[in-house]
């Protein structure tokens, strides 16, 4: 195996010690993790919203204002809950300095927000399919 000698080396974002052929430490790359847990987040809310959408949808039976209520907090979350990572992602991508330093106080409550309105849709979720299969059950 050829081994460049000499001081340690970056390729392809992986960096090699040069103690050993296969010697490397993987270099920390932010705008990388952003963009793997946007993708993450994006697809793991979009899921979520998409099941209260059919459980909402199915269950008929269920008050109207708490499917409402459901569908409501499913889109906000589906919207919120990304944001830090998107803007993480989108930062490093047109400003390689760039860091959460300042608006780190705003985007991360925006976060939580978005995530206690998944979380909370999902609960109303659960609600509404009991709810309407208790009345279908007394019909």
């Amino acid at each position: 195996m050829d081994v460049k000698r000499g001081p340690a080396y970056r390729t392809g974002g992986i960096y090699f010690t040069n103690y050993y052929p296969a010697s490397f430490i993987p270099v920390p790359n932010a705008s990388k993790d952003a963009a793997y847990n946007m993708r993450f987040y994006a697809w793991m809310s979009a899921l979520f919203g998409i099941a209260v959408g059919v459980i909402v949808g199915l269950q008929t039976q269920a008050s109207l204002a708490l499917r409402s209520w459901a569908s409501w907090l499913a889109v906000i979350g589906v919207v919120l809950f990304p944001v830090r990572d998107t803007v993480g992602f989108w930062g490093r991508w047109f400003n390689p300095n760039y860091s959460f330093g300042a608006i780190g106080p705003i985007v991360y409550p925006i976060k939580w927000i978005g995530g206690a309105a998944v979380f909370f849709a999902l609960l109303l979720a659960l609600i509404v399919f009991v709810q309407g299969a208790q009345r279908a059950a007394a019909k």
